[in-house]
């Protein structure tokens, strides 16, 4: 039980944290919290996590054939890195910039519909996922069996709810205090993402079969 506490806190983690740098979705549920009410904010991110469901089941099923493959699995290693660097960097870039409010149409007819498209285009949970869900096989946390599958993506689920959480708890504060917020939080991540990458580096240079590789090449 023990396992899946570990599978179940770390979507939660993950997910809550990802959640935090501010989006379209992110300014969307604030938009729809002060002009429509809290219920229907909750009721837009529910279908914007029903969206990033899909696409999370879509990664798992392609995890559980790519952890089989010792070649591949170590090339997306290192793509996944290469993604966190990316994504780090693009935290820094976003905190030095002022973030600007997005209009969207004043009371939207169906908060779950839109909710669900607008994270349906979204590009980034593809590489989001892959590349975190990598990690946690690599780290043995992520084991590739349907339980595991469940308690993950039930964390995500608890975690993706808990960032819009506090968006929709604070829409009248973040409406007035956007810039500040956000570059603290974007600083934050962008320190925490930078880590991660680091230390995945790390493991994969000093790993056995990083060593074995490099005596086969002398």
């Amino acid at each position: 039980m023990k396992k899946f506490f570990r599978v179940f806190f770390a979507g939660c983690i993950i997910s809550f944290l990802g959640s935090l740098p501010l989006g379209t979705m992110n300014l969307a549920a604030i938009h729809i919290t002060i002009g429509d009410g809290a219920v229907n904010a909750f009721i837009y991110s529910a279908g914007s996590l029903l969206a990033e469901l899909i696409y999370i089941r879509l990664v798992l099923v392609a995890m559980s054939w790519i952890s089989r493959q010792y070649r591949l699995f170590r090339v997306l290693e290192w793509i996944t890195i290469i993604i966190i660097f990316i994504l780090s960097a693009g935290s820094f870039i976003a905190a030095g910039k002022t973030i600007q409010t997005m209009s969207f149409t004043s009371h939207i007819p169906h908060p779950f519909i839109w909710g669900f498209i607008i994270s349906l285009i979204n590009p980034l949970h593809i590489p989001f996922w892959l590349g975190w869900s990598t990690v946690l096989v690599n780290k043995n946390i992520l084991e590739p069996s349907p339980v595991n599958y469940r308690f993950y993506m039930a964390g995500i689920s608890i975690g993706t709810l808990g960032g819009f959480a506090v968006f929709i708890a604070g829409a009248g504060y973040f409406s007035k205090q956007l810039t500040a917020a956000q570059q603290t939080v974007n600083y934050i991540i962008a320190v925490l993402l930078l880590l991660t990458a680091i230390v995945q580096l790390y493991k994969i240079m000093t790993s056995p079969g990083t060593r074995h590789a490099r005596n086969c090449e002398i």
